[in-house]
């Protein structure tokens, strides 16, 4: 059979309609909580060519029962089944996104009419309630509220989130959802399916009264068949158009449960019973990552072959959705260390630091003074003892710093942030997983017809490996103006928050434990394979130097564009570099377009200028900003209009004063909600 998104979307059951579950009314207060699901399930043959289809398309089989439905659903993924199997398939870009963030989207009721509603509701064991839609979409109210699994004390509880919890960011996104799901649904809406029995049954049953009663009723549900059929012919007119939509409102639910699991990673929501949930009470608990108890690990270091090693490969959850935006700190000296990395190779912006002459790379703004430095692996030795041999160790460090260093350190400070950390604020990160976030293709083998991942190319792994390794060198000073959200003396919240100086020294990262690929090997191999062995995992913390910008209104939220770290570092490094400039200056400036001056912008990204061949610098700028308007990273962008005209000859210097205007992507993320 062949394949396409088509065939693997709820289209071809958008005529189906759907069913509504809510918890029961003393479980949620006075909140009635639905959860959506399609009616019919996505079926597909049960033979050899489907199922190698699927798995070509980076499809896989989880657990089939209705727990697995519902939470899939409830992140608005696509679930096949194989006829006469009740086994769920999903995208591994879906199972992944549930894996690290495990909320599932729900809704308070919509305002449906009370005879309806009567009419349509039926009650299941539990008190667990059901409602037969005849739209299959879900309501424009879908995200409203977020239901993630969790335990208190070894207790399974249901955790409920509120979109009022996600501020002006989440409650953005959730109108934007609400409002693309009533545009393709017009002109249908959202009705249970009627009970005409039930409803004429209650009436009085004297013949003409009965007659008065039902022609009105059969004269609306005759007006929303036509409705609903009317959105049905505009569905099959024109397919692509619809899945498009549809993917449009994936992304948007996805963004929103995104922000749902850094609130719940944070704030501690109300809980109900585990028991009382519409979903399965024997799935098992979300529990943090950790260490897996299944056999892991090729001699790449990924989970692909079962091996007996000394060691296995933690489970790590991916935070990467499939949209490519993910939410991180917006603090100024998150882009100092980005500049650092990109100046590392020509050592440009890096100097002798005034402690022992050691590499410093300085950064000062009205509010922040940051400064990057390379120091000795060896904590006991200070600075100014070092020697030439040590100061010469430490400037070759500079030199083999590049892009992929701040992709490294980018993708280590999103996974930070977004999965549950453990009792010492560390958590697990593979190289294999930062590969896969930078889209690097893994090599693919076929057995038996079918086409299994292989695992990432060793070089690939051990360049990841080095970054890491790099980051244990470098420690940050920072002294940076930021609010204090403090009380005053009178013990009362000041309405003008003060300001005060935050200072730190600390690691940049701190590495608590470190997994080797020779430690995934059976003893037989691991000594002969350790001389040449490099590190395939790590526990991890950011440094003490994070810490104010997480904080009350001194939390400041950028969206990282998965597509940042896939433009290649080497050959698209001004595409790379531009983007990320992006996610720091569009959040300042809240979406809005942005004008800087062509030299400045160059100098900032440590961009090289060809003096001798300037035309070349200038078509190299246009077809990074091309490049990135066709990649939706940029919306558009043009020379400023008040820009003078350049000379015939010795032009450089007037176009590197010229203004270029640079708009975010409107269908991105980073436009429509810049801070939170």
């Amino acid at each position: 059979m062949q394949l396409d998104d088509i065939a693997l979307s709820y289209y071809q059951h958008n005529d189906a309609g759907a069913l509504w579950l809510g918890l029961p009314i003393q479980a949620t207060t006075n909140t009635p909580t639905w959860q959506w699901m399609p009616h019919k399930r996505i079926a597909l043959p049960n033979d050899a060519d489907t199922i190698d289809s699927l798995i070509a398309r980076d499809w896989r089989a989880v657990a089939g029962n209705e727990w697995s439905f519902l939470r899939y659903n409830g992140q608005l993924a696509n679930v096949v089944t194989l006829d006469g199997t009740e086994q769920a398939w999903v995208s591994s870009a879906d199972e992944r996104r549930f894996n690290s963030t495990p909320v599932t989207l729900a809704f308070t009721r919509t305002d449906l009419p009370d005879d309806d509603y009567r009419d349509a509701l039926k009650v299941q064991a539990q008190g667990v309630a059901l409602l037969q839609i005849e739209q299959m979409l879900p309501p424009p109210q879908f995200g409203e509220l977020a239901l993630v699994d969790d335990t208190v004390d070894g207790v399974p509880v249901l955790r409920i989130h509120n979109v009022t919890e996600l501020g002006e960011a989440g409650t953005s996104i959730q109108q934007k959802l609400g409002q693309a799901l009533q545009d393709l649904a017009a002109p249908g809406a959202w009705w249970p399916i009627p009970n005409f029995e039930r409803r004429m049954s209650e009436r009085p049953r004297a013949t003409k009264d009965s007659r008065t009663l039902a022609i009105p009723l059969l004269k609306t549900i005759g007006q929303r068949t036509e409705w609903l059929n009317i959105e049905q012919v505009h569905a099959d007119s024109d397919p692509d158009a619809w899945l498009a939509r549809w993917q449009a409102i994936q992304s948007l639910a996805h963004d929103l449960v995104y922000l749902y699991w850094q609130v719940h990673c944070t704030n501690p929501p109300r809980q109900v019973p585990r028991s009382a949930s519409a979903l399965t009470p024997t799935e098992p608990a979300v529990v943090a990552p950790g260490v897996s108890d299944e056999p892991i690990t090729s001699a790449s270091g990924e989970a692909e072959h079962t091996v007996s090693g000394k060691r296995k490969l933690p489970e790590v959850a991916r935070v990467m959705n499939d949209r490519g935006y993910i939410p991180i700190p917006s603090a100024w000296p998150i882009h100092t260390f980005l500049a650092a990395y990109s100046g590392g190779k020509t050592a440009g912006g890096w100097q002798e630091g005034d402690e022992g002459a050691i590499p410093t790379y300085h950064e000062k703004t009205k509010a922040h003074d940051t400064q990057l430095a390379i120091r000795d692996e060896d904590e006991r030795s200070k600075p100014a003892s070092y020697d030439d041999g040590t100061r010469q160790k430490l400037w070759a460090t500079v030199r083999e710093l590049n892009d992929l260093d701040g992709d490294v350190f980018l993708a280590m400070l999103a996974q930070y942030l977004t999965v549950k950390q453990d009792s010492d604020k560390s958590v697990w990160l593979t190289g294999a997983t930062i590969l896969d976030y930078r889209g690097v293709q893994p090599m693919m083998k076929r057995e038996g017809g079918v086409i299994r991942r292989a695992g990432h190319r060793q070089e690939d792994l051990e360049a990841i490996a080095a970054c890491v390794a790099r980051q244990e060198r470098q420690w940050v000073s920072i002294k940076s103006v930021i609010a204090d959200d403090g009380k005053t003396k009178s013990g009362k919240q000041s309405k003008r928050r003060p300001m005060k100086v935050f200072e730190r020294t600390s690691r940049l990262t701190t590495i608590f434990e470190v997994i080797w690929q020779h430690e995934l090997l059976p003893d037989a191999n691991a000594e002969m394979r350790r001389a040449n062995s490099y590190a395939v995992a790590w526990r991890y913390r950011i440094g003490t130097w994070l810490e104010p910008f997480l904080q009350g209104s001194n939390r400041q939220v950028a969206y990282l564009c998965q597509q940042a770290l896939r433009y290649d570092p080497y050959h698209e490094s001004w595409e790379k570099r531009i983007a990320r400039y992006l996610v720091f200056q569009l959040r300042i400036n809240k979406g809005r377009q942005l004008s800087r001056e062509i030299g400045k912008l160059l100098e900032d990204l440590h961009l090289e200028i060809n003096r001798a061949d300037p035309i070349r610098t200038r078509a190299r700028l246009e077809k990074a900003l091309n490049r990135l308007c066709e990649d939706r990273v940029l919306g558009s962008w043009e020379y400023g209009q008040d820009n003078p005209s350049l000379p015939r000859r010795e032009w450089l210097t007037t176009w590197l004063q010229w203004k270029v205007v640079l708009r975010s992507a409107s269908d991105g993320i980073i436009s429509g909600v810049a801070s939170e």
